[in-house]
């Protein structure tokens, strides 16, 4: 796993690519620690639970409960991201 945007859509890889510059994320058993130092971002630490699927798939969670200070307009409990490596 690394930080490198060039499996993602066009959009996401320049969000990821904008807001790697100013994020330190680390990976500690299985959770990514993610601390911003972009001032202006309303997101200053954040934490996500990651499951493997196989060598080719990934899912996020990011439960809001734990991460207090994040913006939920949602009022969702959780959100999970899965990433799936493209074959070729």
């Amino acid at each position: 796993m690394n930080e490198k945007a060039g499996d993602c859509s066009m959009v996401l890889q320049n969000q990821v690519d904008a807001e790697a510059k100013s994020t330190h994320w680390k990976l500690v058993g299985n959770k990514v620690i993610m601390d911003l130092s972009d001032k202006t971002s309303p997101v200053i630490h954040a934490e996500y639970i990651v499951e493997f699927a196989g060598p080719n798939e990934m899912t996020w969670t990011f439960i809001y409960a734990e991460n207090p200070g994040v913006p939920n307009i949602t009022k969702a409990k959780q959100m999970k991201t899965t990433y799936k490596r493209s074959a070729g």
